[in-house]
C-alpha cells in the first residue's frame, strides 16, 4: 500500500464505471402518475359500473333510484373493487412519504419563530401530521372494508375520513 507524506496531495479518485441505466423517471412525474391513479381509477370504475352494473349500483335500500351512484357502490362491485383497491394502494405510498417530509420541513421552519411561539407551532405541526396519518388510515379502511362486507365499520371509517380530510 503506497504511503503519502502529509505534504503530498492525495491521489486522484478513480473513475467509477456506470453501467447502462435501465429505467429513469423523474420524481415529480412519478408522483403525478401515482397521485392521478385514484382519479383515473374512480372514473374507470364509474364508467364500467354504469355500463355493466347499472341497475345494481343505482338502487338503494330505501328503493330510491340514484342518477349517479355513490363511490362505495361503484367500487363495491367486481372487478371494479380490485381496480380501486390497487389504485388506492399505489396512491397511499407517496402520500405517506409526503406526510413525513412535510412534517420534517415544517418542524425545521420552527427555528425562525420566537421562542415563546415555538411550542404552539410544533404542536400544530404534529397535529397536522397525525391528522394526515389518520386520513390515510381511514382511506385504507374505507377502501378495503366494503359497505357490503361490514357496513358499521365502513360507515365509521367513512365518517372519520370526512372529519379529518
Amino acid at each position: 500500500m503506497p504511503t503519502t507524506s502529509p505534504h503530498q496531495p492525495p491521489p486522484p479518485p478513480q473513475e467509477v464505471q456506470v453501467k447502462q441505466v435501465l429505467f429513469s423517471l423523474r420524481w415529480r412525474v412519478m408522483c403525478q402518475i401515482l397521485l392521478a391513479l385514484p382519479v383515473i381509477g374512480i372514473f374507470v370504475c364509474l364508467i364500467t359500473s354504469m355500463i355493466f352494473h347499472s341497475d345494481h349500483i343505482n338502487n338503494t335500500v330505501c328503493k330510491v333510484y340514484n342518477f349517479l351512484p355513490s363511490i362505495s357502490a361503484v367500487t363495491g362491485v367486481s372487478p371494479q373493487r380490485y381496480l380501486w383497491r390497487v389504485a388506492v394502494a399505489l396512491h397511499i405510498s407517496p402520500r405517506l412519504l409526503v406526510a413525513f417530509v412535510s412534517k420534517s420541513h415544517y418542524e425545521s421552519l420552527g427555528c425562525i419563530l420566537s421562542p415563546p411561539q415555538r411550542p404552539a407551532y410544533q404542536s400544530l405541526v404534529r397535529a397536522a401530521f397525525y391528522l394526515n396519518l389518520v386520513e390515510l388510515g381511514t382511506l385504507c379502511g374505507v377502501t378495503y372494508i366494503s359497505n357490503k362486507e361490514n357496513y358499521p365499520v365502513h360507515e365509521k371509517f367513512f365518517t372519520l375520513f370526512m372529519l379529518v380530510s
